[in-house]
């Protein structure tokens, strides 16, 4: 073979090498991480977009609806083939008495199909809802969804589990278990997001987070106090003081000056010439 068989050859594998490596590195869904630890979760202050989603009944309902009732523990877990994440909801179960004291809603959302959600329900006998985001449209929105790996998905095709509408999706996408509590206006207002799904948080942290949430939102609202009306110390009467009388000083009478003496002057004697 010759030298330039060899140099097409390797060029040719460099572009199929490189053609993989950039269908790889360029998602075809905006906002998906190209793995769990790349994630841009939402940040405190986000509002959750108004999606439907599925309910085990198979009926649409919409977050805005479902959020508008109570503030909301939302819970973003993998699916119902997940050890870790059927430990999480049972704890959620358990700890459910006490976030309805404080006023809250337990909402689970994970890629199952709501026939998977109903055998979750039944299998704990669970009371809080369970809604079906097949298309990872609120893990997307939220920035905790995550194309998976071969390996991983070769151990979800073990489970059972595809993702709705495979065929559209040439690359399968999870989210990374998160917990998010919820305004009922849809602000996230505290979060817990770990790409290690064996990590979940606990239900102290979970529940001193709601009660930290719940007593903010409780407290009134500080209303101004006026400042006391300040009043000016009266000033003292001021008593006139009589002016004093002024006697008017008798003008000195004018006196016409003294003409002076007027001394008569002699006149001299007239003395004949002698002739």
């Amino acid at each position: 073979m010759s030298i330039r068989t060899y140099l097409i050859l390797g060029l040719g594998l460099a572009v199929a090498v490189s053609g993989c490596s950039m269908w790889r590195s360029k998602p075809s869904t905006p906002g998906v991480a190209p793995s769990s630890t790349t994630i841009t979760p939402a940040l405190i202050g986000t509002r959750v977009p108004e999606i439907d989603l599925y309910g085990p009944d198979g009926k649409l309902y919409n977050l805005k609806d479902v959020f508008a009732q109570q503030p909301t523990v939302l819970v973003i877990y993998r699916g119902n083939w997940c050890v870790y994440c059927q430990k999480q909801l049972a704890d959620l179960q358990r700890i459910e008495p006490d976030l309805i004291a404080l006023g809250y809603q337990i909402v689970a959302v994970s890629p199952d199909q709501p026939t998977e959600l109903k055998k979750n329900i039944e299998g704990q006998n669970l009371k809080y809802r369970l809604l079906s985001d097949p298309y990872a449209r609120l893990a997307t929105s939220l920035g905790v969804s995550f194309y998976v790996d071969d390996e991983t998905r070769r151990e979800l095709e073990v489970y059972g589990w595809t993702p709705t509408n495979v065929e559209a999706q040439p690359q399968w996408t999870l989210p990374v278990p998160a917990v998010f509590l919820v305004s009922p206006t849809g602000i996230v207002t505290w979060e817990y997001v770990n790409p290690d799904y064996r990590q979940r948080v606990s239900s102290d942290v979970l529940l001193a987070a709601a009660k930290a949430e719940a007593a903010r939102t409780a407290a009134p609202a500080e209303t101004p106090t006026a400042a006391p009306a300040v009043t000016p110390p009266a000033a003292p009467a001021e008593t006139p003081t009589a002016a004093p009388a002024v006697t008017p000083t008798a003008a000195p009478a004018a006196m016409p000056p003294a003409a002076p003496a007027v001394t008569p002057t002699v006149a001299p004697a007239l003395v004949p010439a002698a002739k």
